[in-house]
């Protein structure tokens, strides 16, 4: 049976790319998205403790992060982008929805993402220094290629972070290609059929509507080529999915009260009843423990906990020979 309705906008959201042409599109944008393997999120002895009794990871709100500045640097890489591409589209159509995405994206404030950090590299010696407070700190690696509960499309994903505004500009247009492409698909599939200049009018609000929404969902992951050593990896929320969770909590600071969201809480129950915390076990692979003068007490009384709950999890010192203690 033929289509009779079609709405690209949702097809772009939804990687419901057809076509060979957007082969190379669909490929790049799948790489940025594939993180198996390991991944470390480096912590204090009292996150560890909640990592672990929670199963789970808080995602803070973006507008609080340290380096919230980058969102709003990538949004004036994407009205930039938006404003330069409008000037050479042939479609009048698509040029329109570029400009109507320029002006959304310049007027919206932080974008309602919720963030928890990760890294590639669980020995670091500039996040150690960046972690380092009044105690030890430990990274907890998590064994992708055993489970991945950290990606529960749509709901959550992990996100590698692009360094540097060209690799950052070429995923913002990639997307924006992407949504062209269907946009075009549009136009041909309603074509000569009744009404379709109005339907398809009906859509450009919408399609500007997500595209920047699809675009700020990348800007989480846009960071300074400063950071580049971090090799970071992000996990994202949106504050849509919202439904999704048991609760948004907040968690004070000196300034501020911070939303956030605990993975451990997504809803949902299998058909046995159990919830997701329970049939989704964080991987925990191994715990490094970072410089610190009492760092071989902290390694024994983290074996103890662990064997204490029953689970065998390798503890080791790290090898980076910092000692700036304070």
């Amino acid at each position: 049976m033929s289509e009779k309705y079609r709405l690209g906008f949702l097809k772009a959201a939804r990687w419901g790319m057809d076509g060979q042409a957007c082969w190379r599109i669909r490929q790049y944008e799948i790489n940025w998205l594939e993180t198996g393997g390991l991944i470390y999120h480096y912590t204090s002895i009292r996150g560890l403790l909640g990592i672990v009794n929670s199963n789970g990871i808080w995602a803070s709100h973006v507008a609080f992060m340290n380096d919230a500045q980058e969102v709003i640097h990538g949004r004036m890489i994407a009205k930039r982008i938006f404003l330069e591409y409008a000037k050479r589209r042939a479609s009048c159509e698509f040029s329109n929805i570029l400009k109507r995405a320029a002006e959304l994206i310049d007027k919206n404030g932080y974008p309602d993402l919720y963030v928890a950090c990760f890294s590639r590299d669980g020995d670091s010696l500039d996040l150690w220094r960046g972690y380092y407070q009044d105690g030890t700190t430990v990274a907890v690696e998590f064994d992708l290629e055993r489970s991945n509960p950290f990606s529960v499309m749509p709901v959550m994903s992990l996100h590698q972070v692009t360094y540097g505004p060209e690799a950052q500009m070429r995923r913002i247009l990639l997307k924006v290609k992407r949504y062209e492409h269907e946009f075009l698909n549009d136009l041909e599939f309603y074509k000569n059929k009744p009404l379709s200049k109005r339907i398809v009018n009906n859509h450009l609000e919408e399609t500007a509507q997500h595209l920047v929404s699809n675009v700020e969902f990348l800007l989480p992951s846009f960071k300074n080529p400063a950071f580049k050593s971090e090799k970071e990896v992000r996990l994202i929320i949106h504050g849509d999915h919202e439904k999704h969770f048991a609760a948004r909590h907040f968690r004070s600071t000196p300034h501020f009260l911070i939303p956030y969201f605990p993975t451990s809480e997504l809803l949902g129950k299998d058909k046995d009843g159990k919830t997701w915390s329970e049939t989704h076990r964080l991987p925990i692979s191994r715990i490094i423990v970072g410089p610190s003068p009492y760092s071989k007490l902290a390694i024994k009384s983290i074996r103890d906990f662990f064997a204490a709950r029953g689970e065998e999890v390798d503890v080791v010192p790290s090898r980076v020979p910092f000692q700036s203690f304070r």
